[in-house]
């Protein structure tokens, strides 16, 4: 018994010391798993996209877990028996590589149609943007999404978009636009005389892509009064520190994944806080289902007060006080060929087709809204839309009307 005894102790001290050996191993290839899976989710995004394009990548990052396979297979005891099944493996992964067709490409085709011609695509770190010709038209895609096209309709909205703050704003020396796409906004506030332009996109590949829609907006991207930065809109409102006369945005669908963030109160109150004294911000709201078009225009209210509606419900004005248009301060603009071609082009050529935008005022809008939830960034309730109750009600904007002489100011 004694020794056993004797004998059993360096054995059970052995097998412990293994065991934490073993233990230390296992955490270890842990540790590198989790490292390798946080470098390979960036090295991926912002390497391996924009440097290769999406197909490339995606064969380059599938090679490598075929190499992995086959150098695990080779390093076996029995790698002799595993060789036939490794050499298999890769012949067909040649083949697969070799006719694989682009995935991105194959999404949007299925979107555009078989007769839309690819003139560009760029690959970025945080989206792919693509140009399409369809007859006459260009259209912009933001992961294959429609973002933009150079259609007369579309072409008017967005200068509309662009111009109608400029035209109520007495002065506007400085403004910001949030989001490039096709470039038409940022291009008809550029044609505003004495205005310096900043324009704050997310996407480089959208900036690249604008370049193909120069024929109408004004060729933007190369004025020497409009700055381009590539950068987080909210987050450039944040942190610049920078204040405007006017702040516009790009056309961007709510209900797009991740665009809640651009309607909720908390958004608005950070375009407020970046506005000078007397400065206006304009928000596009388009027509909807009356549940969102209520809960962006009752978000809007909060954080602007004394906000107006503008051409038939589409567009809403914010302002740090009572909103008042003077026709002598319009008209003066008119004075200047480029601005007074500019407002031409969407019908704003005299004082009065200027007031023919409007729509109503801060408390018809709220009497039609009513009370109830508010977007914020913890609830985007439009950008889940799907999950709202169905409308008992469709829209109807034409019991949405106020009074023009509200805003009407001394001639």
């Amino acid at each position: 018994t004694t020794t056993s005894s004797r004998h059993s102790k360096p054995a059970a001290h052995g097998e412990d010391a293994h065991g934490h050996a073993r233990g230390r191993l296992i955490g270890l290839f842990y540790g590198v798993n989790v490292v390798g899976a946080i470098l390979g989710s960036l090295a991926g995004g912002f390497l391996l996209l924009p440097w290769l394009g999406t197909r490339t990548a995606v064969v380059v990052l599938a090679a490598g877990f075929v190499g992995t396979g086959v150098a695990l297979a080779l390093a076996h005891p029995r790698r002799g028996r595993l060789a036939g099944v490794g050499l298999a493996g890769i012949a067909a992964f040649v083949v697969l590589a070799a006719t694989l067709p682009d995935p991105l490409e194959v999404a949007t085709r299925r979107r555009v149609g078989p007769d839309a011609v690819e003139i560009f695509r760029h690959d970025g770190a945080q989206t792919a943007a693509s140009v399409h010709v369809t007859g006459t038209q260009r259209t912009l895609r933001v992961g294959g999404l429609h973002q933009a096209n150079d259609s007369a309709d579309m072409v008017r909205l967005h200068r509309q978009i662009g111009l109608l703050p400029m035209a109520l704003h007495p002065a506007p020396a400085s403004v910001l636009v949030i989001g490039l796409g096709g470039g038409v906004t940022a291009g008809a506030v550029s044609q505003h005389a004495g205005t310096d332009v900043q324009i704050v996109e997310l996407s480089d590949s959208v900036r690249l892509a604008a370049t193909h829609f120069s024929h109408v907006t004004h060729d933007v991207l190369n004025r020497p009064n409009v700055r381009v930065r590539v950068d987080d809109g909210r987050n450039f409102l944040l942190l610049s520190g920078e204040r405007f006369d006017v702040i516009t945005a790009d056309i961007i669908q709510p209900i797009h994944a991740g665009a809640g963030t651009l309607y909720s109160r908390e958004y608005f109150e950070l375009v407020r806080r970046a506005l000078k004294p007397g400065g206006l911000t304009l928000q596009w709201i388009g027509e909807r289902p009356r549940s969102h078009y209520e809960l962006i225009m009752r978000t809007f209210l909060e954080v602007f007060p004394h906000a107006t509606l503008w051409m038939r419900g589409q567009l809403m004005v914010g302002s740090l006080e009572p909103l008042t248009v003077h026709e002598a301060t319009f008209l003066a603009k008119l004075e200047d060929p480029a601005t007074r071609e500019a407002f031409a082009s969407v019908g704003l050529d005299s004082h009065t087709a200027l007031l023919g935008w409007y729509t109503a005022g801060a408390k018809a809008m709220r009497d039609f809204v009513g009370d109830g939830p508010r977007l914020t960034d913890d609830l985007p309730l439009v950008e889940y839309h799907r999950s709202l109750p169905a409308d008992a009600v469709p829209l109807d904007l034409t019991t949405l009307t106020g009074d023009v002489s509200e805003i009407e100011g001394s001639r």
